[in-house]
């Protein structure tokens, strides 16, 4: 197949061989994440044979995409997603969420606070859990979205910049002035989701900013290799090196390919405009092939 054949890439997308090797595919990663389900609640962490990780806490990005992977396989059609999804649902709201101080904690163990920060990241993924949970129909999506939303506005969301805050302690005082595109990416991921399980149009304008930012602003004056940290008033930190999961110094060719499939979405359910998102997005995957291999 050429390279930009669109004929040819969407005959090899609705081949049956292909469809059947992606569906193969997902039905074994559901398959090995099932046995993660920790009757005591939450999810057990699993090494690489499946085997739960002792001591490892419920993260909040962890249960979060527990269930938005769940939900996502149960649209698609997959059997025995429920309990896996009522599970999660059930944690995030009761245990995760910081009934004195509003929000979510980062991180639990057995019923304990291990982490009591405010992540913009984890919140995002609430966004997405609770936006997933509604599109197949879960019965306690509405109040999540309800609360997350009104979360991330009131907490997280730079009116100044239209971009999402990083973190906060868990009486919401400062604890930095970082600023990072992880958070703010994956917050287009569960903004976009957000919209298509609302029909509400304020998502899919906070997404079209952030987009704007990263896509047509930053993305271009840095050769396509997004910088991953910020100071606070947004200017590009290449100095910056924390976390090496959560924030390796300089750009992260994955999160690339990322906000380029989201740009895409957004662009779609914008009604495709007629700008500049598509060829910035092709920008990005080239950089991310560049870069990563």
């Amino acid at each position: 197949m050429a390279v930009g054949d669109i004929n040819s890439a969407e005959q090899w997308m609705n081949d049956p061989r292909h469809r059947a090797a992606l569906a193969h595919d997902a039905q074994r990663h559901l398959d090995f994440f099932r046995p993660s389900l920790d009757p005591s609640g939450g999810f057990f962490v699993l090494d690489n044979h499946g085997t739960p990780i002792n001591g490892a806490p419920n993260e909040i990005h962890w249960v979060t995409r527990m269930v938005h992977s769940f939900a996502l396989a149960k649209a698609w059609g997959a059997a025995d997603c429920d309990a896996m999804i009522d599970h999660g649902m059930y944690y995030i709201w009761n245990v995760l969420r910081d009934d004195q101080h509003g929000g979510y904690f980062a991180a639990m163990r057995d019923g304990q606070i291990v982490d009591d920060t405010k992540l913009g990241y984890g919140h995002v993924f609430v966004l997405l859990a609770a936006s997933s949970a509604k599109m197949v129909g879960h019965p306690d999506a509405d109040r999540m979205l309800t609360d997350i939303t009104q979360v991330l506005m009131d907490r997280f969301w730079d009116q100044d910049h239209g971009l999402f805050y990083d973190e906060f302690a868990r009486d919401w005082s400062p604890i930095s002035s970082y600023r990072g595109y992880n958070s703010n990416m994956h917050g287009v991921e569960a903004l976009l989701a957000a919209y298509e399980a609302t029909g509400d149009a304020m998502y899919l304008s906070k997404a079209g900013g952030i987009i704007d930012f990263f896509v047509h602003k930053i993305a271009p004056q840095h050769a396509y290799a997004v910088p991953e940290h910020y100071t606070a008033d947004w200017t590009p930190d290449l100095a910056y090196e924390g976390n090496p999961m959560f924030r390796p110094r300089g750009t992260t060719p994955g999160h690339s390919f990322e906000l380029a499939r989201l740009a895409i979405q957004w662009w779609d359910l914008a009604g495709r405009p007629a700008d500049e998102t598509l060829t910035h997005a092709r920008a990005l995957v080239d950089a991310a092939y560049r870069d990563g291999w």
